[in-house]
C-alpha cells in the first residue's frame, strides 16, 4: 500500500480519469442513483478538471450544482501494475453540509456514498448509465 500526498493526488486523479481521449467526455461526469432510498436520489456528479477546480454535484430535484470542496484523498495500490485506487472524500458548503466519499480506479467508481450532517444516514449510489447525456445527466419526469 502507498499513500500519496494530497496535493498530487488531485492532479493524478483528473489525469487517470481522462487518460483515455476516447473515454475523456465520458469521465468528465457520472450519473448516479441511490440504491438504499425509500425512494431513489439522482444525482450527477461532475469530477474536477484541473488540481485546483472544486467537484460539483446536482441533484436531480436541484436548483443548481453545489460546490464541493475536497477534505482528504487517498491512494492505495491494489495489484501491481494496474490502476491505483482514488479515494476522495469532498465537503458541502456550511457546517450543516454533508460528505461524499468517492472511491475510483481507472474510469471505474468503486464506491460512492452520501453522509448526510443532520443525523447522520449514509446513502450509497451506483452508476446509472441509462441517464448518461453528452454533457448532462438525462432523467426520465
Amino acid at each position: 500500500m502507498k499513500i500519496l500526498q494530497m496535493k498530487h493526488l488531485n492532479a493524478l486523479l483528473c489525469a487517470a480519469l481522462l487518460a483515455n481521449p476516447a473515454m475523456a467526455q465520458s469521465t468528465e461526469f457520472r450519473c448516479l442513483v441511490s440504491v438504499d432510498a425509500t425512494t431513489p436520489i439522482r444525482l450527477q456528479f461532475d469530477f474536477p478538471q484541473s488540481e485546483h477546480a472544486h467537484a460539483t454535484v446536482r441533484y436531480q430535484r436541484g436548483s443548481k450544482p453545489l460546490p464541493l470542496r475536497a477534505l482528504k484523498s487517498s491512494s492505495v495500490e491494489m495489484t501491481p501494475g494496474r490502476p491505483f485506487e482514488f479515494t476522495t472524500v469532498w465537503k458541502e458548503p456550511g457546517r450543516a453540509g454533508g460528505t461524499y466519499t468517492v472511491a475510483t480506479q481507472g474510469a471505474l467508481i468503486n464506491r460512492f456514498t452520501y453522509l448526510r450532517t443532520r443525523d447522520k444516514k449514509t446513502f450509497t449510489f451506483e452508476e446509472d448509465t441509462g441517464a448518461m447525456g453528452t454533457s448532462r445527466c438525462k432523467w426520465g419526469k
